[in-house]
Formats: structure tokens, C-alpha cells, sequence
């Protein structure tokens, strides 16, 4: 995707992106992406791969000028057939890489990482990418697949896939991909990339938007890939950014580097999507990509351990609470505050307590929507949000002159509903019947 994208494999750069060791959780210590782009030589299309290891993955050894790791990368294509299913295999590519460190602590870090790219020349299809990793150091083997779909670019104007930046260097014109469909929620901008390819000079507009993605529909395309034909029901569904830009493009291929705010975002799974249009507004191309805001982190919400203790009522016992409280010093409180989260953490032995860090996320979230005269967490609406998550679906009443506002939540898939009434009028919406009780179960 242009010289300038190239220089990505050339540095390693630090990402917040931990990811658990395999060797001690079983899961898959890498993250991949694949980005369908036209050939620089003309018309045909190329897939680049990417892969990022955070060096905590990877076995260092000792030597004279640092540590060193090495591991082998495999990627074998498969195509898929009419039901979508893994068929024959229609390319295969092997590639060696390294990373050297100065220190030990390097060597232990998810917050380092190593990456790779290659590319592949593959006609349009639906295909199957299946990344192997090997060890050298230490013989271990890794497996991530990614149902890809190579998009034909032949036409006279046509977008390649987007990328998600983690970065763009002005100065030098270089781009490191984000490769992962994660970002954090608590972001305020993202930055995405693409290419235009124009065969003669047009004036095109460039719609950009993102819109949220609805409950299961990101499985087609997993891994924030581009998603087929879910354009049109995207539409249906307001747009949370939107600008575009009139512009006239010479023939060739053009880069360009857009920043997306993402400070109004909730946590939750979301699609980018850019569109040209001739000057008619008839829809040229569009390029889309898939990409999930979480929480990774709790620095702007554990600022009071008091209230951080206080907010544990929705998941701890009260012996668990006053074990905590009646700690003889603030260090041993604050030790068994972490002692109790410890217990609970899906992932030990990472630098992260994934539940942790939701149930917290849940609560500003909850004082963000919900907060008045009373803290957001406090309410009805956020105990059930905190407990529960966003709600599958809503149906409110807002105003009527014969009944009070109320609000129903629907979570399909635990088969429970809660009803809400605001009795005041003035936001103060109560559960009518308890969190707990038999009668909130979908009949």
C-alpha cells in the first residue's frame, strides 16, 4: 500500500494491546489482519497480511548484544466454496522473523511487540487465511484463522480495504496499522487509511462515517474484516460521525489518513465505512471495516478507593465488603480490594483483569447516562446496567398524557425483561419489579 506502509515491518512500536500467553492460558498469543489493495503494476489485487506479537509471546534468549527471538510464519489460503465452507487451497508463503531487545524486562512485556507483513496476489473471492506461528527458541506452535473476502478493485474508481491506525508519521509519510478490530473506548480520536484508485480524473465526493453494528451481525466477516452486504442495513441506523469532503482526483492511486473522534462512543462494536459518490450522489464504491471500542483501562475511574469499595455491592457479599473496610491500614485495604478482584480475574497471570475492568467501565458508563442528583450507579437503570450490560433491545415511552414515562429492557439472552417507570417526570425512573425476581423472566 505504498512505500511509505512498508516501513512498518521496518520498527516495533509500543501498543496497549496485552494478550494472554498461550503457554499459560491456552489461548492465541497473536493478533493478524489482512487488507485487500490493488497491485502497484495495475489492475490485479493483492491481500497484505499483518501479524503483531506482543514480546511477552515470544522466548528471548541471552546474547552478547541483548536478547533474541526468532519465530517462522506460515500462511496458507483457502478458498471458500457456495456455503461459505474451506475448500482447496490456492496459496502458501513462508516467512522468517526476529526481535532483539536490550533488556530482560523487554523480553517479558505486552505492551512491545513484533510485527510482520507479507503479501499475496489472490483473485476476488471469499477465502480462508489461517496464520501458523512457530517458536524457534521454543518449538511452540500457534494457529489464528480469518475469513477474508478479496474485493474485485478493477473498476474505474474503487477503494481498497481500511486500516486502522495506531499511528501516522506526517514527517516521514509512514503508517503503523493498528492490527487488531480493538480500540480503547477511552480514546478521543482513531485514525483509519485507505486508497483510492481513479483510471481517468473525476470529482468525487468522500462520505465518511461510523454507525453502530447490530447484535449479531459481525459474524460474516469476524475480526473487524469488511462485511458483505450489510451496507444498505447499516443506513438504517444513525450515523454517530459523518463528514464529507468534494474533491477532484487525478488518475493513479491515492492515500489518504482520516481522524475519527471517538470520544462520544459507548463501548460496543461499531463499522467504518467510507463511500464515493460521483457528483450525482450515485454511489461509486464503498469499503467498510468492522472494529469494537473496549475499556482497557481504570485510571479515570479508581480514583477513590472508598467509593471503589462502596461500589462493589452489585457482586460481593456484605462479609466480602466488610472484610475489605475493616482492613487495619489503607495499604492492607487497598491489598485486599485487589485480593478480591485476583479471585475473580478470567485471565491470571496477564497484566489484566478483564472482569475488573468491564465492572468498572459499567459504572462511569451507568454515571454517565444515569446521573443526577443521585450517582448514576446508584439508580435502578444503572444496577441493572451494571449487572447485565447494554440491553438487547429498549421500548420507551417518553411522554403521554395518560401515563407515565417507562422504559422496558430486553435481554433476549438471558430471557429476562426489566420495566422502568419515571413516577416524577423527572428522570427518575424505578424497576418495578425486582432485579432478582422470578417475574423480570421473558415469557
Amino acid at each position: 500500500m505504498g512505500k511509505g506502509y512498508r516501513k512498518v515491518i521496518l520498527v516495533c512500536v509500543c501498543l496497549c494491546l496485552p494478550v494472554i500467553p498461550a503457554w499459560a492460558q491456552g489461548g492465541v498469543p497473536f493478533e493478524m489482519d489482512a487488507v485487500s489493495v490493488r497491485t502497484p503494476e495495475g489492475l490485479d489485487t493483492r491481500l497484505d497480511l499483518y501479524t503483531q506479537i506482543p514480546y511477552s509471546s515470544l522466548s528471548f534468549i541471552s546474547t552478547p548484544d541483548g536478547f533474541q527471538a526468532s519465530y517462522e510464519v506460515l500462511a496458507e489460503v483457502r478458498v471458500l466454496d457456495e456455503r461459505s465452507r474451506p475448500a482447496t487451497m490456492v496459496a502458501s508463503s513462508i516467512w522468517e522473523q526476529s526481535a532483539r531487545v536490550a533488556s530482560f524486562a523487554l523480553t517479558q512485556s505486552d505492551d512491545f511487540s513484533d510485527y510482520s507483513t507479507h503479501s499475496l496476489e489472490l483473485a476476488p473471492s471469499g477465502y480462508l487465511v489461517s496464520i501458523q506461528v512457530t517458536d524457534k527458541n521454543s518449538g511452540q506452535t500457534f494457529v489464528r484463522e480469518l475469513p477474508v473476502e478479496v474485493r474485485d478493485l478493477s473498476a474505474p474508481v474503487v477503494l481498497s480495504d481500511i486500516v486502522l491506525l495506531k499511528e501516522f508519521d506526517n514527517e516521514t509519510n509512514t503508517i503503523y496499522p493498528h492490527v487488531s478490530h480493538e480500540l480503547e473506548a477511552n480514546l478521543l480520536t482513531f485514525q483509519i487509511f485507505y486508497e483510492v484508485y481513479v483510471d481517468v480524473p473525476q470529482e468525487v465526493q468522500v462520505v465518511r462515517e461510523v454507525v453502530p453494528l447490530r447484535r449479531g451481525r459481525s459474524a460474516l466477516r469476524r475480526m473487524g474484516r469488511t462485511l458483505l452486504g450489510l451496507g444498505d442495513e447499516q443506513t438504517a441506523l444513525a450515523s454517530l460521525f459523518s463528514d464529507t469532503e468534494t474533491t477532484v482526483l487525478d488518475a493513479g492511486r491515492h492515500q489518504t489518513v482520516s481522524l475519527i473522534p471517538l470520544n462520544e462512543f459507548d463501548m460496543g462494536d461499531y463499522v467504518v465505512r467510507v463511500r464515493l459518490e460521483d457528483v450525482e450522489g450515485t454511489v461509486l464504491d464503498v469499503s467498510e471495516r468492522t472494529f469494537s471500542a473496549r475499556w482497557t483501562g481504570l485510571a479515570t475511574h479508581l480514583v477513590d478507593l472508598e467509593q471503589a469499595i462502596d461500589q462493589l455491592v452489585y457482586c460481593a457479599k456484605n462479609r466480602d465488603i466488610r472484610a475489605i473496610r475493616n482492613a487495619p491500614s489503607q495499604a492492607e485495604r487497598l491489598q485486599r480490594f485487589e485480593d478480591f478482584w485476583q479471585k475473580r480475574d478470567p485471565t491470571p497471570g496477564t497484566g489484566r483483569n478483564e472482569r475488573m475492568e468491564e465492572y468498572y467501565y459499567r459504572i462511569d458508563l451507568a454515571n454517565r447516562k444515569f446521573g443526577s442528583f443521585v450517582p448514576g450507579w446508584k439508580t435502578d437503570r444503572g444496577h441493572v446496567l451494571i449487572l447485565h450490560g447494554y440491553p438487547d433491545d429498549v421500548k420507551r415511552q417518553t411522554f403521554s398524557f395518560d401515563a407515565e414515562p417507562w422504559e422496558i429492557w430486553y435481554y433476549y439472552r438471558i430471557g429476562r425483561q426489566f420495566i422502568f417507570i419515571d413516577k416524577t417526570g423527572f428522570g427518575d425512573f424505578e424497576l418495578v419489579v425486582p432485579i432478582w425476581d422470578e417475574r423480570t423472566r421473558i415469557r
